[in-house]
């Protein structure tokens, strides 16, 4: 979750990573940016926010939607494995690596299940509004990346990064949200 002004509404209830299913025949792919993706190597990645109106308790909501919501999100990656990669880049310009998005089988995506636990002023109603709001009051539904990190082998340096993040955030009694 985003560090911001509202995460205090949200309790995160499950913090996991879904991967493909097992009888993917890739075991590594490497998938190169192109011209048109370098451009968005030096902006923040966008985050989704999708608002489902859709009534459920917070046990319906653990024990029936959330495992049907990773067994499609599995079923999905099994298709765009690429989402489970990594973006590799390289650490200096001299560097001759190119950018690129890297599949290696076991690659996963990180998902958070949270509960909204803020006022119903605060809440789904309010969010999901067609009236002007509050970004701020946003950002603890947005799931945050997984930090990156850099290695060093004996040609360069690269930074890998997880592509995706999931979130998927419950208004008791009123819908859910889904964060990409």
């Amino acid at each position: 979750m985003a560090n911001g002004a509202g995460n205090n509404m949200v309790t995160v209830l499950e913090h996991c990573r879904v991967s493909p299913p097992l009888d993917l025949s890739v075991t590594e792919n490497i998938l190169p940016l192109t011209f048109f993706d370098m451009q968005w190597l030096n902006w923040p990645s966008p985050g989704s926010v999708y608002f489902y109106d859709f009534p459920c308790s917070t046990t319906v909501f653990k024990q029936i939607l959330v495992p049907h919501l990773k067994k499609s999100l599995a079923l999905t990656l099994k298709h765009y494995y690429p989402l489970c990669g990594n973006l590799i880049t390289p650490t200096t310009l001299s560097d001759s690596t190119t950018p690129a998005i890297r599949y290696l089988k076991g690659n996963s995506v990180s998902l958070v299940v949270a509960e909204f636990g803020g006022t119903p002023s605060q809440g789904f109603d309010h969010l999901s509004g067609n009236h002007a709001r509050d970004v701020d009051k946003l950002f603890a539904l947005v799931p945050e990346l997984p930090p990156g990190s850099t290695h060093t082998n004996v040609h360069n340096n690269i930074h890998i990064s997880p592509v995706m993040s999931v979130q998927v955030t419950l208004f008791p009694d009123h819908g859910y949200v889904g964060l990409i």
